[in-house]
């Protein structure tokens, strides 16, 4: 599209909904791969001129097909061409279909184009199967599909400090509950401060040797790594799942596991 709009001398314009339609029709359904900010951030690298977020609520999700697409669509008569996804559907029961636009589009002479099914090894990418990657703990699969890792961002937020205490001193991260996260369990991750990337270990759970908290948490040992961090925002990229959650009967079995943890996540780490 964005190829295609330079030569035709046009801007490449995304249509979005905000927020996730699932936020309204299925809320406890609603994980997002990206937070609305970060698919933002990345639309904005790949060279599209404007995004367009249209608002998205019950009275919205009940429009008609065609009210939709001469309201909020074709009433901009500047369009020189449409791109849809293979199985774009819209409107009350999903009634508006590909076939629908593209009557719209060859009434107006509009070019249309509907993007054929992507796979990787022989599985049709989609959000559903990525998210469920996820929720796996298949992150090395997710990041397969994704054609990048899987990552969460948020900033460091003061701990417990149980790391530093113990030897293995962690960020804690702070991040936004709407996004999905993957598996509980220990992870080989790469983080990014600034515009440095670390190797690191990051642990996704409830904590089970020290607390019952029902709220996940995620903290990350940094390799070789002994900065006050604390404020600043990370950026951890999910590579492969070590191992499971753990409750441990002490201190020095955990301690013992971290380290192997540690050691796995460095091995891995050295031959992505």
């Amino acid at each position: 599209m964005i190829s295609k709009s330079k030569a035709e001398n046009a801007f490449s314009v995304v249509i979005s909904f905000y927020p996730h339609p699932y936020k309204i029709l299925r809320p406890h359904e609603c994980s997002l791969i990206n937070t609305y900010e970060e698919k933002e951030e990345m639309l904005e690298e790949l060279g599209i001129d404007y995004l367009v977020e249209i608002e998205f609520d019950r009275d919205f999700s009940n429009l008609e097909s065609h009210v939709f697409l001469e309201k909020y669509v074709f009433i901009n008569h500047q369009i020189k061409g449409l791109y849809l996804g293979h199985d774009f559907a819209f409107g009350p029961n999903k009634s508006g279909t590909n076939q629908l636009i593209e009557k719209y589009c060859d009434d107006r002479n509009i070019f249309f184009e509907v993007q054929q099914k992507y796979s990787v090894s022989e599985m049709n990418v989609s959000s559903t199967l990525i998210r469920q990657k996820i929720i796996d703990g298949e992150v090395d699969v997710a990041g397969s599909l994704l054609e990048r890792n899987f990552f969460i961002a948020g900033l460091v937020k003061k701990g417990d400090g149980r790391g530093k205490k113990i030897g293995v001193p962690t960020a804690n991260l702070e991040f936004d509950h709407d996004k999905i996260a993957p598996k509980n369990g220990v992870y080989a991750t790469k983080t990014t401060l600034g515009t440095r990337t670390f190797y690191s270990v990051t642990n996704v759970g409830y904590n089970p040797t020290f607390n019952d908290s029902q709220l996940i948490h995620i903290e990350t040992h940094i390799f070789d790594f002994d900065e006050d961090i604390y404020g600043e925002k990370l950026k951890i990229e999910f590579c492969k799942r070590i191992r499971g959650e753990i409750k441990f009967s002490s201190i020095d079995s955990l301690v013992l596991q971290i380290k192997n943890d540690i050691q796995s996540a460095k091995e891995f780490l050295s031959h992505d």
